[in-house]
């Protein structure tokens, strides 16, 4: 059955990626990677069906060698955190044999990003499975006769995606499908946007399916399996619903018929009102029902988004971290260099004046004086060979010449003063207050959702684990783990903050609902459910009342022990 399914995904030096070890691991190749000299070899691959590469018509020929195309990619991107490509992934449909499946890529990818100015290199996956896909690796400058330009950002805009991409494929498979005979579709809206009762399920991915696949169970499988046994309860209802609509249709119809005798006339009439009363309150409780949903669907959405942006700032945070480091050991580098250097220049001064005064002191010796010439010539002797020494270690390790040591140290300088010249801790700082904000503002909207009845908190928490990704990177996961624990936890500063944006009302529950355990144990703000040790039986809990009202917060020994403990 053919299914909908496209992805699409940056391929960036930021996050580790390599658009050579992406290409080489898409068409199963053997490409050395010229960028950091790494070679990445997937010929053993299995499962590639075909891999081409289609360019626009102003494009050089060497565009068509993929091992060129992706290594002058790399040699254009110079910066550590360029975007090197962007991919498309989709789902083939089954219905189509091999050579449709490559027709219908090649359709997709020419209409939608060729005639656009953009390289397509297209690789078709099967592994006989019954998921055979397709993935398209797309770059992101223009391309002219000379090479690679500027960077299009129009292709970066979201709207290329949701109004062109995604309704485009969908088009094609469709048109493909026809053409065919094939009378399965394909749809690229959402169930809601189709007018469908059913819950999406989630992605599962490679890594999901081969576990899966394997009987491991993973929280994506769960969620899905959870999702599905909704999707037919609600099928179940539908059918239940359609049940009641045909009895409620044939007691109209007996209703009908019984009018027209006078003796049952009364019991029909107060059948009737029964009826409707029921059919009101069946409707009132469903339109009431429906929008509790969509309220709780609004405000798990938020939350899940507040989530992700989050995420995403602390992701940046780490990179700029990450660059940061990286300056501090570049500048503790260079200025260990320039260390050096003045060793260099220091000893190899030094020893030309010792050359220069050693010289001088031999041309003063007369023709007599023999013995201390051969001296003084085995001490310059020595001092040329040592002098000759640091020249040459020098040439070796910095490649000039003493002469231009003063250059090379004023030039390492400079390159000091270019890396603290980017303020990345000030970078730093607006990031961490945007996430502040993020934060501040996720607490107070579960505050909020606190002071809703239980079942409606229930439906929340529901919604955000169905709606949270599963990320199959540990890292990123970790990442995640902490996120969830800041944004879930109330410091004294959360408390202080949220109760000012609150109501009168609102900060007065916030305060009843954060008193210590103990101190709502006594108030009678709890139950014994919740101390289930401790026996209440002959607690005069009046008499406690008043010595607290009165400041006297001391119980006495024995009604302590022998009312609390007993």
């Amino acid at each position: 059955m053919a299914i909908y399914h496209l992805h699409l995904s940056i391929i960036s030096r930021g996050k580790g990626k390599s658009a050579v070890a992406s290409a080489a691991y898409r068409a199963g190749e053997r490409i050395k990677n010229e960028y950091d000299g790494i070679i990445h070899d997937y010929t053993r691959k299995t499962g590639i069906v075909h891999s081409e590469i289609l360019a626009p018509s102003n494009a050089p020929d060497w565009v068509k060698c993929r091992s060129i195309l992706w290594n002058e990619v790399e040699k254009t991107e110079r910066r550590s955190v360029s975007r090197l490509a962007r991919e498309i992934e989709v789902s083939l449909p089954i219905e189509l044999n091999s050579q449709q499946q490559l027709e219908l890529v090649r359709d997709f990818a020419y209409d939608c990003f060729v005639k656009e100015g953009m390289i397509a290199d297209i690789a078709i996956h099967d592994k006989k499975d019954g998921n055979p896909h397709a993935h398209i690796m797309l770059t992101t400058r223009e391309i002219s006769k000379e090479g690679f330009t500027v960077k299009n950002r129009n292709w970066d805009k979201r709207e290329m995606l949701q109004n062109k991409w995604r309704p485009m494929w969908a088009e094609k498979v469709n048109q493909h499908l026809k053409e065919k005979g094939i009378e399965q579709r394909i749809d690229h809206r959402s169930y809601e946007e189709q007018g469908i009762e059913k819950i999406p399920t989630v992605h599962k991915g490679k890594s999901v399916t081969r576990l899966e696949k394997r009987g491991v169970k993973t929280r994506v499988g769960d969620i899905n399996r959870e999702i599905e046994a909704a999707n037919r309860e609600i099928q179940r209802l539908r059918y239940l619903e359609e049940q009641y609509k045909q009895e409620i249709t044939k007691a109209q119809e007996l209703i009908a018929l019984q009018k027209n005798n006078a003796m049952l006339q009364n019991k029909s009439e107060l059948h009737q009102a029964l009826f409707n009363k029921i059919a009101d309150n069946i409707l009132l409780e469903k339109v009431e029902r429906e929008e509790v949903i969509k309220t709780a669907e609004i405000e798990s959405k938020q939350l899940i988004q507040q989530r992700e942006q989050y995420i995403k700032l602390e992701h940046e945070k780490q990179e700029l971290i990450d660059i940061q480091e990286h300056q501090r050991f570049k500048i503790n580098s260079i200025k260990h260099q320039i260390k050096n250097l003045n060793y260099y220049q220091e000893n190899i001064d030094k020893m030309n004046n010792e050359l220069k005064k050693l010289t001088e002191e031999r041309k003063k010796l007369g023709i007599l004086q023999g013995k201390q010439k051969k001296i003084l010539d085995i001490q310059i002797k020595d001092y040329n060979n040592r002098l000759n020494q640091s020249i040459k270690e020098l040439e070796k390790n910095f490649g000039i010449k003493p002469d231009q040591i003063e250059q090379e140290k004023a030039l390492r300088n400079q390159l000091i003063e270019t890396y603290q010249a980017k303020d990345l801790t000030r970078m730093i700082n607006d990031i961490e207050q945007k996430q502040r904000e993020i934060e501040l503002f996720y607490k107070y909207n579960k505050v909020l959702i606190e002071f809703k009845d239980q079942e409606y908190r229930d439906l929340i928490n529901q919604m955000l684990e169905k709606q949270r990704r599963d990320s199959q990177n540990l890292n990123s996961r970790i990442l995640e783990a902490r996120v969830d624990s800041k944004l879930n936890n109330l410091s004294q500063k959360d408390k202080e903050d949220i109760k000012s944006m609150l109501s009168e009302q609102q900060a007065r529950m916030f305060d009843e609902k954060n008193k210590p355990k103990t101190k709502k144990y006594m108030n009678r703000e709890i139950g014994e459910r919740e101390l289930p040790n401790i026996n209440l039986q002959g607690v005069d809990w009046g008499h406690i009342l008043m010595l607290e009202s009165k400041g006297e917060r001391k119980i006495s020994k024995s009604h302590n022990r022998q009312e609390h403990e007993r």
